[in-house]
């Protein structure tokens, strides 16, 4: 009986965020015919081609999405789709975005579609049952599809939250890269800068700032390294540290930096640090970005009056004294 089919396609609706194909619909029983008729009743709405929905589930974006990537099959969500079920910074309001391996999937619906020659099964996963593109996978389509800094604040909070590892970023170039895809020399080039890191940026204003020193001549400095005074005690743990030269490159946010208890702990941590011979540089977002030239400019030259000299090929000597 018809109560039964709509009882198990119910079910299967359930587990995919109210979506369900016109074959699952014959599988839980019901013929060709009466998909149709409930189409033209209205009952049940056609979101793509063999893709439905019935009439009463609310239009979410997790429901739009996993009826696009229904759709595309073999597919998957991919890019800023992919990083929102992902979790990471900065991608709140991403658009329907799936990758697929079907050359005739073509875009619809507002529906952006990536396509690839192959879609490894171990470059796919499935977060609240949508299926999804690894992590690896998901900051290499970032990196050619929306930039190098919005992927390297992704790349960089994958791996401080312990999501993935540059010996699987390593892995998923290995597998995926070729001569001609976008964001496979981008992300080679940021995984090659984290190799010499013990910590990365914690935060994206970190990483831009991060970003902007690597992109220049200066020599990168190391990050998140705890300071102790003469006893031992702890002091500070600065966002990126120049130890030699006793810099502190310090990213400055609102979010952080602002309030009277906030700019009182901020003054006391300077003047401990000033009191062991530590120079702090603060640098806002707008410092790291459209204002990167003079703040590289600053930074060279607290590090050249402590004794820094660049050498011709661009790495740092220190002055012998």
């Amino acid at each position: 009986m018809h109560i039964e089919a709509d009882r198990e396609l119910a079910e299967t609706a359930r587990a995919q965020h109210g979506i369900f194909t016109s074959q699952q619909a014959v599988d839980a029983g019901h013929p060709k015919w009466r998909i149709e008729y409930r189409r033209k009743c209205g009952m049940w709405v056609r979101l793509h081609p063999n893709v439905y929905a019935h009439a009463s589930t609310p239009s979410t974006w997790h429901r739009d999405q996993m009826a696009a990537v229904m759709w595309a099959q073999p597919a998957a969500s991919s890019a800023r789709a992919a990083a929102f079920l992902h979790g990471l910074p900065g991608f709140d309001d991403p658009p329907l975005e799936i990758l697929t391996s079907c050359r005739k999937i073509v875009p619809r619906c507002g529906v952006t579609v990536h396509h690839t020659a192959r879609l490894p099964q171990d470059q796919t996963l499935r977060v609240l049952n949508i299926p999804c593109t690894s992590v690896e996978r998901t900051v290499l389509d970032l990196c050619g599809t929306v930039g190098r800094r919005q992927g390297a604040i992704a790349l960089d909070h994958t791996l401080q939250y312990g999501m993935s590892t540059l010996g699987s970023y390593d892995f998923c170039l290995f597998l995926t890269a070729r001569r001609g895809r976008n964001g496979c020399g981008v992300l080679r080039d940021l995984v090659h800068e984290r190799a010499a890191l013990s910590e990365f940026p914690n935060t994206p204003l970190e990483t831009v700032v991060f970003e902007m020193i690597a992109g220049s001549t200066l020599p990168a400095p190391q990050c998140q390294v705890p300071i102790h005074d003469e006893r031992g005690a702890f002091v500070a743990r600065p966002d990126f540290l120049y130890p030699q030269e006793k810099i502190i490159i310090e990213g400055h946010s609102r979010l952080w930096h602002t309030g009277f208890e906030l700019e009182r702990r901020d003054r006391a941590r300077f003047k401990r640090l000033a009191s062991l011979g530590y120079q702090t540089i603060y640098v806002t977002w707008a410092d790291a970005t459209s204002s990167s030239s003079l703040t590289l400019m600053t930074i060279e030259r607290a590090l050249r009056d402590r004794g820094w000299i660049p050498s011709a090929g661009g790495q740092e000597v220190a002055e012998i004294c």
